[in-house]
């Protein structure tokens, strides 16, 4: 499972209740619950990932009073952190083939120059990694290529210009933080994309 987060005086947990995702918020002065929202989200695992648990397996993201989730099949929504109520919701399931994912979606989403950055997509759709506004999930922009790895990006400044670096299933990226333009690529194979 994802690991909670905490802001404002509460923890954020991300779990599965199957076939639903659940989110809760947690008052850490007193241990109750604040609110607890859920989500269907199906996921059958790749049949060699089946004692693996099914996630999800991205770690929440508060940025002042939004709560940003990346569930296993790729829902990525924005809850209010007050209430639960959702703010904004992106569904990019229909393009994550799961049969051949051992933890499905499973990049933790970041804030980078004001743009909550995720990767999505799969093994057999090639991957995205996207820049969207954090108010309303609307694309900045979007950057092609292989699919997501099991890793979150991280955001530094080489030279100066900020850069992505995160892994797909293939290959380690550098992308242009500001415009999703690709900057550098190696091969990064595995024993399952070779």
């Amino acid at each position: 499972y994802s690991s909670p987060v905490a802001a404002n005086g509460r923890a954020f947990v991300h779990s599965r209740r199957d076939p639903d995702e659940l989110v809760t918020a947690i008052d850490l002065a007193t241990g109750k619950v604040v609110w607890q929202q859920q989500y269907t989200s199906e996921f059958k695992k790749n049949q060699y990932a089946t004692q693996m648990a099914k996630g999800p397996n991205s770690t929440p993201l508060v940025v002042g009073s939004r709560l940003f989730t990346l569930g296993v099949t790729g829902i990525l929504t924005a809850w209010n952190v007050a209430d639960g109520t959702v703010a904004w919701r992106n569904d990019y399931s229909s393009s994550i083939d799961t049969s051949k994912l051992f933890c499905g979606t499973a990049m933790s989403p970041m804030l980078e120059g004001g743009a909550l950055i995720v990767h999505v997509w799969s093994d057999v759709h090639g991957g995205r990694l996207l820049a969207l506004d954090p108010a309303t999930g609307k694309e900045r922009w979007s950057s092609k290529g292989l699919g997501p790895g099991y890793a979150s990006p991280l955001a530094v400044t080489i030279e100066g210009v900020r850069q992505i670096i995160t892994m797909t299933n293939g290959s380690i990226i550098g992308i242009d933080a500001s415009s999703g333009t690709s900057l550098w690529s190696i091969p990064f194979p595995d024993d399952w994309h070779e």
